[in-house]
């Protein structure tokens, strides 16, 4: 998916790729239908592609869903409607898309198994855009890009209370802040903030995987783990074909236990959806090879993202077990370059509710790295 901006200004750029994000996110819901993120083209595949212009508070988006072994067009279409009204667009076209994949691939229109968006779209493009400034800004992967995201994730909610994924963003960003600030007592705070957030984001719809998700987190720091796992595992069931579900699970599951053949499931599914050029996948890769005994790969893709903190305790328990001296006092200076100096492993594990055995593991890999336990 992918939708040219022709307006030029760097506003609608960045809704522009919002909305080809929040169009590939509902087509994502669909179980039967893989939605790959760029790649190149696919064999028997399909390409939803198309433009938008906008002026004057009116909004015109071009669409176009074309065969990409023959370039027969299947389904085309022209928008013209309000910045208001993007959000029931976005509904619409992901409808009519996975209607005509039905018809190109039956002959005949039938009624699709299209399971929708378990999911509330977001009420204001004021809190769209917020949201989407946010999101750019915690991907920058440090302390003042987290910063920054939780204040527009703020300000998204502020502009739309019941905006499940600005919540979500509210609560990723408490809980990054809660291992980076400097003190203990600057700590703290973000964990009641980060609890208050996620409970608000899993009770909005319960159904919605990114409220799923941050259910997930609450299972975690309320100590139980393994109602994580489940969480995930349905998550990942309803959506199999979401690359950010799968790259979540990934992440959430590997800080709660070792997840053994399932991390190369997870893996081949993601990577089959994305190149895993994406930085948010990219990570979720390091996990995937942690949790597949292949270390060196894990430290390398690890090293370049050491915040949130949590990766890095990951990228320093690779480096030991690869056994390179190089590669270890490698990861120590990262982690002491972006970690607070009174941090210890023992909270970092808390405060991402990690348990054993890879609790102990990782205490040991520690040990051996001479961090402050």
């Amino acid at each position: 998916m992918g939708l040219e901006d022709l307006t030029g200004s760097p506003r609608w750029q960045r809704i522009a790729r919002g909305i080809s994000g929040e169009i590939t996110r509902v087509l994502s819901t669909n179980p039967w239908l893989a939605v790959l993120r760029g790649g190149g083209p696919q064999e028997g595949g399909f390409a939803l592609s198309g433009d938008l212009l906008a002026d004057g508070g009116r909004v015109l988006i071009s669409l176009c869903l074309t065969a990409e072994d023959t370039g027969e067009v299947v389904w085309s279409a022209r928008r013209d409607f309000s910045d208001d009204d993007v959000f029931s667009m976005i509904d619409e076209t992901a409808a009519e898309t996975v209607a005509g994949l039905a018809q190109a691939w039956t002959g005949a229109h039938v009624r699709s198994l299209r399971l929708r968006a378990h999911r509330r779209l977001p009420g204001t493009l004021g809190g769209f855009e917020h949201w989407l400034l946010g999101v750019e800004a915690f991907l920058r992967f440090d302390l003042a890009g987290v910063r920054l995201a939780l204040d527009h994730a703020t300000k998204a909610v502020a502009a739309d209370p019941e905006y499940t994924a600005a919540w979500s963003l509210v609560t990723t960003a408490h809980h990054a802040l809660l291992c980076a600030e400097k003190t203990r007592d600057l700590r703290q705070p973000h964990r009641a903030a980060l609890l208050q957030a996620a409970r608000r984001c899993a009770a909005l719809d319960p159904e919605d995987p990114i409220a799923m998700m941050q259910g997930a987190l609450l299972a975690v720091l309320e100590g139980s783990p393994g109602a994580a796992m489940e969480i995930l595992d349905r998550t990942v069931a309803l959506q199999p074909n979401n690359p950010d579900v799968l790259a979540r699970s990934l992440i959430w599951g590997g800080f709660c236990a070792p997840l053994g053949g399932r991390a190369k499931d997870l893996r081949d599914r993601l990577l089959s959806l994305v190149p895993g050029e994406v930085p948010f996948h990219r990570h979720a890769l390091g996990f995937a090879a942690y949790h597949s005994s292949d270390y060196m790969q894990a430290f390398r893709i690890l090293e370049p993202f050491p915040f949130p903190l949590g990766n890095a305790l990951f990228m320093i328990s690779a480096a030991v077990r690869t056994g390179e001296p190089g590669h270890l006092a490698s990861a120590l200076a990262t982690f002491r370059a972006v970690a607070p100096p009174d941090l210890t492993v023992t909270e970092l594990l808390e405060a991402h509710g990690t348990v054993d055995p890879l609790r102990a593991a990782i205490l040991e890999d520690a040990t051996v790295a001479g961090l402050l336990l």
